[in-house]
């Protein structure tokens, strides 16, 4: 069967559609574990792996395909960067796991260390790509 753009385009649709209802409820279903049932990650970790190995292979496809623009890069560095390195220092202030300065420097450091290497393994894909044009 021959399907034209329009059933393609569809079809994409949908699934970007299903991957994003997806996303949202593991997210929501490791906040509720984590957060509101204080369980310890040994007890789902399993969800925990699906879902940052499906969220990084979409990631990975996006950048490895060029589907983002050099400016959209720069927006990625510009703004979530900072707002995960919040976001971290956050959630492990909340968790009790920073007790003093030096923790919170520390922490710092590793989520913008961490960072930056994912940044920079999606600048390579990106060129790859970019290469292959």
């Amino acid at each position: 069967m021959i399907k034209d753009e329009r059933i393609q385009s569809s079809m994409r649709h949908i699934a970007s559609q299903g991957f994003l209802i997806w996303y949202i409820l593991m997210l929501t279903s490791l906040l509720y574990r984590q957060f509101y049932l204080k369980q310890p990650i040994e007890q789902y970790w399993d969800l925990a792996a699906i879902f940052f190995i499906g969220a990084m292979f979409v990631a990975i496809s996006i950048f490895g395909r060029g589907a983002v623009h050099k400016n959209a890069i720069t927006r990625l560095y510009k703004w979530m960067v900072p707002s995960i390195i919040i976001t971290i220092v956050a959630v492990n202030y909340i968790l009790g796991n920073i007790a003093s300065i030096k923790q919170l420097i520390v922490t710092i450091i590793g989520a913008a260390i961490g960072l930056s290497l994912v940044l920079v393994v999606f600048y390579v894909l990106y060129k790859r790509w970019e290469s292959k044009i």
